[in-house]
């Protein structure tokens, strides 16, 4: 995220989140004369005489902004953002500008306009008739705001991850206490990174391969569901249905000692996580226990068990993810020599479509992958080719060539030289940081 150099408000944005929430969440249920709006509309004309600045929210997913400065929310403070979300989501607006030197009337004109959108039978057509001193705009898929700032999308994928991440911990913690977990910030968390991904699914892919999110078992759950969600985001699934696939991601390996573990721990897993999950007094639980049993299965057990589709989904990310991201002293395989593996095993130890699906989501190489080319460049696999024809010439940053350092980006497809992918290589080794590359 990048803020302008103009003066920033003098305004606490998670109060000013949790103030704006609440004036919409009235005007949804009370007439606009009720005594109840008399507060709320001046305190919040007071915090924005107080700026002296028009003020930019951004609302999208579970993230929310104030002139370019993340709220950071927790508590009731989190579920003001949720009402807020939810109060926007329906008239389709991600943005509200509320000008400088605004009075009481025009905040409650503005309320009166927000009210009649928010009931009508089309309120995403009735908010384009917004007019006044709050401005209304939709900027679903773009993340770019009005003039105040800009929000850098690729870090706000990687800030959805990390959060799921955190999140996921938290929902294991629970279970580890034998405490049952909510749902509801895990699902929150899961939508806002499907909301991120879009137009972003390869940084998505690249960032489960990021050095530091490798090792510990949320991590390996974290990267599971993302790639899990990826594969379901190219066969279209709905919105609801993306939201289940990914949710019964994250808990598969919930039984598993460590990232990666022993080879007796990969047998025992899938038990364990099936166990676990049993706990949980919830029919959700169980689907989610039935996937993470399945997940760990052979394609064909015949008489002892037949994967589902589901199973079968989760089963390529997840063991791509621990061949690739082993603990010391084992040894992790680079991508594609991961990929070689699992397609090895297709129709034996996975099912053939899924293998397939997977490959055209991630790519014979990897996005993130440090590759050597056949001109003696250095490279970071950026973009998975859209044509299957393509799979082994990806676009790459190329980050070294015979005259040292460099930074430019080279389309091996198209590349006149015919320069092609001779073999992965460790980045480590090579002195190469992926992330910054993937990031910049």
């Amino acid at each position: 995220m990048s803020t302008s150099d103009t003066e920033q408000p003098a305004v606490d944005p998670a109060l000013f989140v949790k103030d704006a929430a609440l004036l919409l969440k009235l005007a949804q249920v009370h007439a606009l004369e009720n005594k109840i709006f008399d507060g709320p509309v001046k305190g919040l004309i007071q915090v924005l005489d107080k700026a002296a600045v028009d003020v930019v929210l951004v609302s999208m997913a579970d993230t929310t902004f104030v002139n370019g400065v993340l709220a950071r929310l927790r508590g009731s403070l989190a579920e003001s953002a949720d009402m807020l979300r939810k109060a926007l989501e329906r008239i389709d607006v991600q943005e509200l500008t509320f000008e400088r030197g605004i009075t009481e009337g025009e905040l409650r004109e503005f309320l009166g306009q927000y009210q009649l959108a928010f009931r009508s039978p089309t309120p995403a057509a009735d908010a384009k008739n917004i007019k006044g001193r709050v401005r209304v705009r939709s900027i679903s898929g773009n993340l770019t705001s009005g003039p105040a700032f800009q929000i850098d999308a690729r870090q706000n994928v990687l800030r959805t991850f990390a959060r799921l991440a955190v999140t996921t911990q938290e929902a294991l913690t629970a279970l580890q206490a034998g405490q049952p977990f909510r749902s509801t910030n895990l699902r929150r968390a899961v939508q806002s990174l499907a909301d991120a991904a879009v137009g972003h699914e390869s940084l998505l892919a690249g960032i489960t391969r990021f050095p530091n999110f490798r090792g510990e078992l949320h991590y390996h759950l974290t990267s599971v569901a993302a790639l899990t969600l990826l594969m379901a985001m190219r066969l279209q699934l709905p919105k609801a249905a993306l939201a289940e696939v990914t949710m019964a991601a994250l808990f598969h390996d919930v039984g598993r000692a460590g990232g990666a573990g022993t080879e007796e721990d990969a047998v025992l897993a899938p038990i364990r996580s099936l166990l676990k999950l049993s706990e949980q007094p919830s029919m959700e639980a169980l689907v989610q226990a039935s996937a993470a049993f399945e997940a760990g299965l052979p394609l064909h057990s015949h008489q002892v068990w037949n994967p589902g589709p589901l199973g079968r989904l989760i089963a390529v990310p997840c063991r791509f993810d621990l061949l690739t991201g082993g603990k010391p002293p084992r040894r992790s395989l680079a991508p594609d020599q991961a990929l070689r593996m699992i397609q090895d095993q297709a129709g034996v130890r996975f099912d053939p479509l899924v293998v397939r699906l997977f490959v055209q989501t991630v790519g014979l190489f990897p996005v993130g992958t440090t590759v050597r080319l056949s001109t003696g460049q250095l490279a970071i696999v950026l973009e998975v080719p859209h044509d299957a024809v393509n799979f082994a010439r990806p676009v790459v940053k190329v980050v070294r060539d015979e005259a040292g350092p460099a930074d430019y980006t080279l389309d091996l497809a198209t590349d006149a030289a015919g320069a092609t992918i001779v073999a992965s290589v460790d980045a480590v080794e090579e002195g190469v940081n992926p992330p910054h590359f993937l990031l910049s």
